[in-house]
């Protein structure tokens, strides 16, 4: 079972997603890869955090913006699903039976929540369009400390707005997580354990295709080997 303290520290790690993807910060932060592991690290099970982080990540991989289209807020849904995946693999005592389950089903609320996210952050964009022209007009009047100010409050904002989604989907979700668990027909899901195997191979197949040229395949190797090595360390 999560607890309350646990819950906190993962909706400020979604805020801190919400500023990385909102603001002109953008440390890649925000990314599954890392937000899965430190999931993961907050809930105590950093392998776990990390395998449905990548999983995730190669559901992005394939995301992208077309003709001005406004894209999901898939992050957050990862830092939410990644929040799910593990307690539900915990609460089941890790049974490899129902991997490819939880893993299906963390990721599908991951979506649903990155499409409710991206659309209360559409209704905000739509009524703060005062505040560029707010900023505007200062900088013709050389408020420039005024300006700096807005900046911040809007940084402080982001991470307040994403912390709050953060925590409302993570609470809204753990009843369909315990009934998830309750599921009679679990048991004879042990096909799907087999996901486990070949998800990784899915994901490592797209990153190959993703990173062509020798330099890229060296520096993939390299930053999968540390991480086998962190995990193993940290799990």
């Amino acid at each position: 079972m999560i607890t309350l303290k646990s819950i906190l520290l993962i909706s400020i790690l979604g805020g801190i997603v919400s500023v990385d993807r909102r603001t002109s910060l953008r440390l890649m932060i925000s990314q599954p890869l890392f937000t899965g592991l430190v999931v993961g690290l907050l809930l105590g099970d950093a392998r776990d955090g990390f395998i449905f982080g990548a999983v995730y990540q190669t559901i992005l991989l394939g995301v992208v913006s077309t003709r001005g289209s406004r894209l999901p807020d898939l992050w957050i849904g990862g830092v939410v699903g990644t929040a799910l995946f593990v307690v539900l693999r915990k609460s089941s005592g890790a049974d490899p039976a129902v991997m490819g389950l939880s893993t299906a089903y963390a990721v599908f609320v991951a979506v649903i929540v990155g499409v409710i996210a991206g659309a209360v952050y559409r209704v905000w964009e739509s009524r703060s369009d005062f505040l560029a022209d707010l900023s505007m007009e200062l900088i013709e009047r050389e408020k420039v400390q005024m300006v700096s100010a807005l900046h911040v409050s809007m940084i402080a904002f982001h991470l307040l707005f994403g912390a709050v989604l953060t925590f409302i989907f993570i609470i809204s979700s753990m009843p369909l997580n315990d009934k998830l668990l309750g599921f009679s027909g679990m048991d004879r899901l042990v096909s799907l354990k087999y996901l486990e195997i070949l998800i990784p191979f899915i994901g490592i197949g797209f990153l190959v295709n993703l990173l062509a040229g020798r330099g890229k395949y060296f520096w993939f190797a390299a930053g999968f080997l540390v991480t086998v090595v962190l995990v193993n360390a940290l799990g």
